[in-house]
């Protein structure tokens, strides 16, 4: 089956188990696509840079050609506490 379908065996064993029906003993294709649908909806990424104060330090160091490690570094002297 991962042959036809282009993929490694480990990739159909993992949707298999990962995505059974609730109700039936075998896979349904479409139910499974409604359960990986509703995760990713409720999969979230965290927020980065959540304060404004921290934000706007970064965006005026990037706007000044800083890299993001001088940033790193360079937060810990001017705020200390703050990580990003």
């Amino acid at each position: 089956m991962g042959r036809v379908l282009g993929r490694s065996p480990s990739t159909i064993s993992r949707e298999l188990r990962r995505n059974p029906s609730p109700t039936y003993d075998f896979y349904i294709d479409h139910r499974a696509q409604v359960r990986a649908d509703k995760r990713r909806s409720k999969a979230s990424r965290r927020m980065r840079l959540k304060s404004k104060v921290i934000r706007g330090y970064v965006v005026s160091k990037l706007t000044q050609d800083w890299s993001p490690e001088q940033i790193s570094g360079r937060i810990e002297i001017d705020h200390p506490g703050i990580s990003i």
